[in-house]
Formats: C-alpha cells, structure tokens, sequence
C-alpha cells in the first residue's frame, strides 16, 4: 500500500466539525486488521500489534462522541472521516 498522494479537507457547519483524510494511489487499501480495529466492542485479543494506533483513535473519537468511518470506494482511494460534534 504505497499513497502517491494524501488530501486533508476540514469543513465547519452547524453541528460541528468534519475531516476527510483522502489518500490516493494503485491499490490502495486498508489492510484486514486495521479495519477490525475499526470495530466498537472488538476483544483486545483480537488486535495486531500494527493495530493498536486505529484501536486507539477509533476509541479515543468514540469517548469524543465523534463518528469515525473508512470506504475503500474504488481501488486506488481509502477515505477516513471523522464527524466531530461538541459535547452537550
């Protein structure tokens, strides 16, 4: 899995913030654990050492009230968002 190019686009609008981290390049993918450790309520025994960093940031944006999520819409774009909205 090798980007030729990465974009980041923050957009503010009433409910919060959203963040779209869009990385592009041949056969880009996410590899099967990284998009386990997506998962909410996945058994610690079931990650990878590699996986641990998304484990966390999934957890952590979870713990934020942040909606997290990944498409793989073709074979040469992976897009992360995350949708944060303030506490209240």
């Amino acid at each position: 899995m090798l980007f030729r190019s990465v974009q980041v686009r923050t957009t503010a609008n009433g409910k919060g913030i959203s963040l779209r981290v869009i990385a592009l390049g041949a056969s880009a993918r996410i590899p099967e654990d990284l998009q386990t450790a997506l998962r909410p309520g996945l058994p610690l025994s079931e990650l990878t050492p590699k996986a641990v960093p998304i484990y966390l940031a999934a957890r952590l944006a979870e713990q934020a009230g942040a909606k997290l999520s990944v498409q793989g819409g073709s074979a040469d774009r992976v897009e992360f968002a995350a949708d944060i909205r303030p506490a209240g």
